[in-house]
């Protein structure tokens, strides 16, 4: 039996290495070094990471004039407008924003302590207001119906949250009727900046602020810390205590964890001590939410150190899904006011209303990729395209970008699904680490409507007169940087592993650098020669396997451990007892009725040679 990946095994280190840092286990050597992650003081920084770590936000530019026009609106009791993104960073970040400026405005207004469970805002709310955009019926970022709807609210002042950077001829607009525009944003930037008041953007030049991958709620939480302080120079700390917007850290754990953003430097810091706030969150609607998932929130003490037990996979794979469902599928107001409410019952309720919002998101996502699939079938051989790019007028937009996340994974292409409307089409792109898909869409500024993102993740609309136009700049695009008979999936291996270091220790040794994302992923291991004692099929339509697996080469008491594979019921002809294979997997805990025990997590399996 074939891998389905070419397997990368990362070079050991040198002998050399592993004596120049003896402190350290060299497995946790091994898998810093994989991570470009190699200087002394780097190192340090990863290892020891402490939230005292985080920067001042006041090095961002534009920061303290743009605090200052913040406080002096909620003094004068004057109009915000927080206009967000739709997505679980948007949210997340649109949340932060009206959360912290609640909390300023009562405390300066009030002299008095405001506490994040007080339930009477009916004041505040006539004079802060959240927009968020309809998915469907705008599309991301300022759009005419957006700028149509700030124009006859007359604000003081629109803070944008995880977008905006783009968007300068609505800005533009906005700026000349005498309303200031904020932007936070942390997407691609373009060569001039938009007309804004204040443009809270790490990554435009010039800006000294020295780590530039803070997601929207990132740096809404950097705004936030920043008017925290500010605020408290002006009331002292009796009114806001130091250290309250630790209280905010869940919110901002779950939008730089949903948004794929890489999970070092500050974004490492947000998530480890975010996920622990989010195991004891004070909103009650994230703790509907959890209830609603399954997910048992706890926070244990472990060698006399508190420790939460949800994980990025928690946030990844079962919180955040269900916020983006309320933006994919009916509107992301849902998810903002289940992150707002101060009603149990109405947090039940909304948190319910996501779980079968997620559940018709599931559905669609199948039926989308089924038909996207019965198109690709048309073409003799696949691997000779060098894009795949399709669309339909029944594909419900929400989901192309899962879809394509799919396909990617699948055929290892960059992949363009796009729905068809009346007179354009709106599309979702992913591509693969060999092509950077925002630098072609900003190459195609010319043919194309709207459009950007982040290099293998973004969206874009045109003129349906322009589909063949867009379509042959990227297949140029593509062959003009990458070899498409040469691209294969692939998979970075961490180290290759005798069985018997398959235990307790090396779990323990390389959880240490939790939490995992991008850049520093959940390290993969590689065995090989492991004997298949038993393997059958798991789930409700058995598309899942389980194996137990023994191996008799090592000396003394061999191993036995379980392995679980998801989608990998097709190897169930290929594979049977006895049979002897090499396996790449992740090592992860199982937990059943008070038992754990350490599971394989299978990536890829080859016969043994």
């Amino acid at each position: 039996m074939k891998s389905k990946y070419q397997w990368h095994i990362q070079p050991a280190i040198t002998k050399d290495i592993i004596n120049s840092y003896p402190e350290l286990n060299p497995i946790i050597l091994q898998l810093l070094w994989n991570r470009d992650i190699q200087d002394t003081k780097d190192i340090d920084n990863f290892i020891n990471a402490d939230y005292q770590d985080l920067l001042n936000p006041f090095l961002i530019l534009d920061m303290q004039k743009s605090i200052n026009k913040i406080i002096e609106a909620l003094q004068k009791k004057e109009k915000i407008i927080i206009f967000g993104d739709y997505d679980a960073d948007g949210v997340t970040g649109s949340t932060i924003l009206y959360q912290g400026l609640k909390t300023v405005y009562f405390a300066l207004n009030q002299k008095s302590k405001f506490q994040l469970g007080d339930t009477d805002t009916t004041e505040f709310d006539t004079y802060v207001q959240v927009y968020i955009p309809d998915r469907h019926k705008e599309g991301y970022g300022l759009k005419d119906e957006g700028v149509a709807y700030i124009l006859s609210q007359k604000p003081n002042i629109v803070i944008t949250v995880d977008c905006g950077v783009r968007s300068a001829k609505e800005i533009e607009i906005i700026q000349e009727s005498g309303i200031d525009v904020i932007v936070i944003d942390h997407h691609s930037v373009p060569e001039e900046m938009p007309p804004a008041f204040g443009i809270i953007v790490p990554k435009r030049k010039g800006d000294p602020y020295p780590f530039k991958d803070l997601c929207g709620a990132g740096l809404a939480f950097k705004v936030i810390t920043a008017l925290l302080s500010e605020a408290r120079t002006k009331i002292g700390y009796d009114g806001i205590p130091i250290g309250y917007e630790k209280w905010l850290l869940d919110l901002a754990a779950i939008g730089t964890i949903a948004d794929m953003v890489p999970l070092v430097g500050e974004n490492r810091i947000l998530a480890r001590y975010g996920l622990y706030v989010l195991a004891k969150t004070r909103n009650i609607g994230l703790q509907a939410l959890i209830e609603e998932t399954g997910i048992i929130a706890e926070v244990d003490e472990i060698d006399g150190v508190e420790s939460a037990n949800i994980s990025v996979y928690s946030v990844g794979f079962q919180i955040a899904p269900r916020i983006n469902a309320a933006g994919r599928i009916a509107h992301a107001n849902q998810a903002f006011k289940l992150f707002t409410t101060q009603d149990k019952d109405e947090a039940e309720q909304l948190a319910q209303e996501l779980q079968k919002l997620n559940d018709h998101r599931k559905s669609l996502t199948d039926t989308v990729l089924k038909e996207v699939e019965a198109k690709l079938a048309q073409y003799e051989d696949i691997s000779q395209l060098s894009v795949i790019f399709e669309g339909d007028k029944n594909w419900s937009i929400g989901v192309l970008g899962i879809v394509a996340s799919r396909l990617v994974e699948k055929y290892y292409r960059p992949v363009i699904l796009y729905q068809e409307q009346s007179h354009h089409n709106v599309a979702s792109v992913r591509s693969i680490p060999e092509f950077n898909i925002a630098e072609a869409i900003q190459n195609m500024q010319d043919i194309i409507i709207s459009g950007g993102g982040h290099s293998q993740a973004a969206g874009l609309s045109f003129d349906t007169h322009q589909t063949d136009a867009v379509k042959d700049s990227l297949r140029s695009q593509i062959r003009a940087q990458v070899d498409v008979n040469t691209l294969s999936p692939y998979k970075k291996i961490d180290i290759e592993l005798s069985a018997e270091a398959i235990d307790w220790d090396l779990y323990d040794t390389f959880y240490k650098l939790a939490p995992f994302g991008m850049q520093n992923p959940n390290p993969i291991f590689l065995a090989r020669q492991l004997r298949i004692t038993d393997i059958k099929p798991l789930g409700k339509e058995q598309n899942h396997i389980k194996l137990q697996l023994i191996s008799e080469a090592q000396s003394g008491r061999p191993l036995t451990i379980s392995a679980i594979g998801f989608n990998f019921a097709y190897v169930l002809d290929q594979l049977h007892r006895n049979d002897i294979i090499d396996l790449v997997f992740r090592l992860e805990i199982n937990e059943w009725g008070g038992n754990r025990e350490l599971q394989l997590h299978i990536i890829d399996i080859a016969s043994s040679k």
